[in-house]
């Protein structure tokens, strides 16, 4: 062993130095002298799975060098028996550092350490046969260096994720494992042209799922194995494995746009679900899963299927449809079914209101008259709204003469209405047209509701 020159410091920790050795190559720092030498400056430890190059980098104070033609050199040196064991030489742009003439130099350049132990300091000198050999001007700038060989690699797969739900993504990859003499693994990059391979649990082919990148993304349907292939050759699979949705789900209590609603009027029913996954988890019911809207009718013993959806958005199942009539609406899902909702028909409770019927005092025979009425009725929640579409109306026409038995006529005493013509009620409307052709009574009838007599004269020439 070389003895450490009195006077060094050392300015790191070792737990610090420790990860140097391994990862970031932590600079070390010192200032020591010895036989007219001084060096003050740094070395990095190398990193692991590197060139084994440590930087050295700081001031040096060459004495005159006894043997001007050889020079005086400077290098790493390795504890180890022998004087020059383990002495590697430091080089700058791949020459040697060699000094002939007394002098104070900024150096930087680096040497390459092979496997192995070292205690880093830096050395000078030159024997009489011009060998390296020399004094340590500064050592222990790093703890014991250890620099490990490579015991074995292997091309592996790596999978960004081990498992994952169905339809999510994960990402394949091909690398390099290597296992270091002193236990440690590491993964390196792979260069070559890669394939991307799969197969299902319990299939013996594989499949080929992508080729021509250095990373695959892939959303697994079900539990497999991946295997990269670089350059032809297959690396260790990696198994995925997929959890999957069950039959079982889950609805949280719905809400609805309307507890009452007017018959065929839209009602939205909306509600949050949850499927069990095969690892016993609940999770937001993926997309695509069906679910329906069942109706129970006001006096029925069992439900119907009114209609039928799939997930479009992850967890949320929502229905819009016309309301049918008061009864219960739920949604449902496999066995799982939601808490039932009642909605009641807001229905008319009241006998229609029509409004006055005007027509012309006089008219030719048959010219046509055009009769608009509006009609309205007061509901079950109190509103008063047109009639629904569709509602019965009736025109009656009674006239007001009558020929007696010798060919002459006279007024009626009281009206004998007969139906002249019907139809049904659009957006709160009667709407029709007539053409008389004698004089009389013109009247509307719906429902209950009946207009008063409207008199319409028809003038003869």
């Amino acid at each position: 062993m070389t003895k450490r020159p009195v006077g060094l410091t050392r300015v790191i920790t070792s737990a610090v130095a420790s990860l140097a050795l391994l990862t970031t190559g932590l600079v070390g720092a010192a200032s020591a002298s010895t036989n007219g030498w001084v060096f003050t400056g740094s070395l990095s430890a190398p990193i692991r799975d590197s060139d084994g190059r440590v930087a050295i980098k700081g001031r040096v104070t060459v004495p005159a060098c006894a043997d001007q033609q050889r020079g005086c050199w400077l290098a790493v040196h390795r504890a180890e028996s022998g004087a020059n064991s383990g002495w590697q030489e430091i080089q700058t742009n791949g020459t040697r550092l060699v000094f002939r003439t007394a002098g104070v130099y900024d150096i930087s350049g680096w040497a390459i350490l092979t496997e192995g132990s070292w205690d880093v300091g830096v050395v000078a000198g030159v024997d009489a046969q011009g060998r390296a050999q020399g004094a340590v001007i500064a050592s222990g700038l790093t703890p014991l260096v250890k620099v490990p060989g490579v015991r074995a690699t292997r091309l592996v797969t790596q999978a960004s994720a081990v498992s994952v739900v169905q339809g999510e993504s994960l990402t394949i990859s091909a690398s390099e494992e290597v296992t270091w003499t002193d236990g440690v693994t590491t993964f390196r990059a792979v260069e070559g042209y890669k394939e991307l391979a799969w197969r299902p649990t319990g299939a013996g082919l594989w499949d080929r799922a992508g080729e021509g990148m250095d990373e695959f993304a892939v959303s697994p349907s079900a539990p497999g194995d991946y295997r990269m292939v670089v350059d032809g050759r297959a690396g260790e699979p990696v198994f995925v494995n997929v959890f999957r949705p069950t039959s079982a789900h889950r609805l949280t209590d719905p809400s609805v746009s309307a507890t009452a609603a007017i018959a065929n009027s839209v009602v939205t029913m909306s509600a949050a679900m949850e499927t069990q996954y095969d690892d016993k988890v609940w999770r937001a019911s993926p997309v695509g899963t069906r679910y329906e809207l069942q109706f129970l009718a006001e006096g029925a013993q069992a439900w119907a299927r009114m209609l039928t959806s799939t997930v479009r958005e992850p967890g949320v199942v929502e229905f819009r449809f016309n309301m049918l009539t008061t009864g219960r609406y739920r949604i449902a899902a496999g066995g799982a079914t939601g808490l039932s909702v009642l909605i009641e028909e807001i229905v008319p409770v009241a006998v229609p209101a029509i409004e006055p019927l005007a027509l012309p005092t006089s008219v030719a025979p048959g010219e046509p008259i055009d009769v608009n009425v509006g009609v309205d009725v007061e509901y079950s929640d109190g509103e008063v709204r047109d009639v629904p579409d569709g509602t019965d109306f009736i025109v009656d026409f009674a006239p007001t003469q009558i020929r007696s038995a010798a060919g002459e006529f006279g007024e009626r005493a009281k009206p004998r209405w007969r139906q002249f013509a019907k139809g049904k009620t659009k957006n709160g409307q009667i709407s029709i047209q007539i053409r008389p052709k004698v004089s009389g009574l013109w009247r509307i009838r719906v429902g209950k509701a009946v207009t008063s007599g409207v008199l319409v004269r028809v003038q003869r020439r």
